[in-house]
């Protein structure tokens, strides 16, 4: 962990919603709340450049609450905005730390 300005949290904020919502991910109401919190700072302000997915491609990685049908749901989705071969997945297997997987398909 480490500080941050607030300019930075919003523009990041900002930046993943905008990716994720372009994908057809709809923004949940706990990020909406932070970026009240966030709306006196000034993205324009953070010089940082952020970059989404990995490798130009979405990138869904599975955590270890999502259930099959939640993992179908983000798949599918994706598939819908993506097409296929468009993203990659890697998916949550027990208790492997998901760093030392090797990505599980491209569809």
């Amino acid at each position: 962990m480490e500080d941050i300005e607030p300019a930075f949290a919003r523009k990041l904020l900002e930046g993943a919603t905008a990716y994720a919502e372009g994908l057809g991910f709809p923004t949940k109401p706990e990020v909406r709340s932070a970026m009240r919190l966030l709306h006196d700072a000034d993205p324009a302000t953070c010089s940082e450049v952020f970059t989404f997915g990995k490798e130009g491609k979405p990138f869904y990685v599975s955590g270890p609450y999502d259930s099959e049908a939640r993992r179908s749901e983000i798949v599918a989705a994706l598939t819908k905005s993506c097409g296929e071969g468009h993203f990659d997945f890697l998916v949550h297997v027990g208790d492997a730390d998901p760093e030392f997987l090797e990505p599980q398909g491209r569809l």
